[in-house]
């Protein structure tokens, strides 16, 4: 069944549809068909939607495509709704790991189109790519320690069941996930959940997750990932990052009161994680995945600067 179905069904089935969709879960998608007489692709597709990710064909494509989309790119809708699920974002990311554009040729491109003003915010993010490239430059395997400071409370090595799953409870978080094992497309704000979920109130050493999620994502790379890790870990900045479910409301534009995670910020740090929370998975890769050790970065294209 497609997507054009629901241009027969009425507005208010339309509406419907949309308003369960952001909290989409497989475990409750029965229940999901039994409300709207629909398929789970034509579901996955509203859900999608919803949570701005764009169809993973869109990478299967030539690079005057991928020249054309950076030319489209609004670093000013970018600036002001990039945080949330469904804002701006280029999603050109996986180029740039894989060496078929660099941010040099990104941020020329943008810059070519709009002034330096509108452009700041993008060309921060970039440069935050660029430090952690350098920091792997420079500090090369311990990039895969605590960099700063030791992780606290770090209690565990293996990552939930529930996160491995994508039945943590909190259905903005799972839906991400669900993507993400997938497709193997995360929206940065979504990392940062569920980073935060892992290492600070699952106390989980913030390793063997960065792997994880390393060996799932599309835009892999390794230094930004791995570093992005421990600065929500804060082992690599001056505290923890946290969110609580008011925080995930917020900026995936969906509501879940009563969620384990419906608490304040003040209680997080005591927070109790519910039974399911604290079962651990282990995890089986079809694949090597990075880790110390591994062979030094070496070539050019990899490191190469926008700021060259």
């Amino acid at each position: 069944m497609r997507v054009r179905r629901y241009c027969k069904q009425t507005r208010s089935e339309v509406g419907e549809l949309k308003s369960v969709a952001v909290n989409f879960t497989s475990a409750r998608l029965s229940e999901y068909l039994v409300i709207m007489p629909c398929s789970e692709k034509a579901i996955r597709a509203i859900v999608a939607r919803t949570i701005s990710v764009p169809d993973p064909d869109q990478y299967l494509c030539e690079l005057d495509t991928v020249l054309e989309r950076m030319g489209q790119f609004d670093p000013r809708r970018y600036d002001q709704s990039r945080n949330y699920l469904h804002g701006e974002v280029s999603w050109l990311s996986p180029f740039l790991t894989h060496g078929i554009t660099g941010t040099q040729e990104f941020a020329q491109v943008i810059l070519s189109r709009h002034t330096p003003k509108h452009c700041y915010r993008i060309l921060f993010e970039l440069a935050w790519r660029e430090f952690f490239h350098r920091t792997w430059q420079l500090h090369g395997e311990l990039i895969f320690k605590d960099m700063r400071d030791a992780q606290q409370a770090a209690s565990h090595r293996e990552i939930p069941r529930a996160v491995l799953t994508a039945s943590t409870g909190i259905d903005v978080v799972d839906t991400c996930l669900h993507r993400l094992l997938e497709d193997g497309l995360m929206h940065n704000h979504s990392r940062m959940w569920v980073a935060s979920i892992v290492c600070n109130l699952a106390h989980t050493d913030w390793l063997e997750p960065a792997r994880w999620l390393h060996y799932h994502l599309l835009d892999g790379d390794l230094a930004s990932n791995t570093l992005s890790w421990q600065w929500i870990a804060g082992t690599f900045s001056h505290k923890r990052y946290l969110a609580n479910q008011g925080n995930i409301d917020k900026f995936s534009d969906s509501r879940q009161p009563g969620s384990w995670l419906d608490v304040t910020y003040e209680e997080l740090d005591v927070l109790g994680l519910p039974d399911h929370m604290q079962e651990r998975g282990e995890v089986v890769y079809k694949h090597p995945v990075p880790g110390s050790p591994i062979e030094p970065l070496v070539g050019e294209l990899a490191l190469r600067s926008i700021w060259q």
